[in-house]
């Protein structure tokens, strides 16, 4: 009978819960708007490969922040408001995109200098 209970209702132990997988997401930066620098906190819910961009409004990469493997769990970069090339960007509005496996997000960020 407990095994029929079990079957109908589902029983979940800490282990269990503990190894659920948590969702991916990309929090908004902080500060927004900011000057100098910024940071940013997202989420893996599993090892694997993370592309986190920066992109002025014409869709140009302005600056990749992370292209690697990232283990599961919070992460947080720093922007600095350089480009790739190492020079200061103008003040303006930037997106912020994540990619990992399947999910993809972005979020508006305000450089006033």
């Amino acid at each position: 009978m407990e095994r029929v209970l079990d079957w109908l209702f589902g029983t979940t132990d800490v282990a269990e819960s503990e190894s659920l997988i948590r969702p991916a997401w990309l929090a908004q930066n902080t500060p927004n708007p900011f000057n100098p620098d910024t940071e940013i906190r997202f989420s893996v819910p599993a090892r694997g490969h993370v592309r986190l961009n920066v992109y002025n409004v014409r869709g140009q990469t302005v600056r990749m922040l992370a292209n690697g493997v990232r283990e599961t769990g919070e992460h947080a970069v720093h922007w600095d408001g350089l480009d790739n090339a190492g020079h200061s960007v103008a003040s303006g509005v930037y997106f912020c995109t994540l990619e990992t496996g399947g999910f993809v997000a972005t979020r508006k960020m305000v450089l006033l200098r």
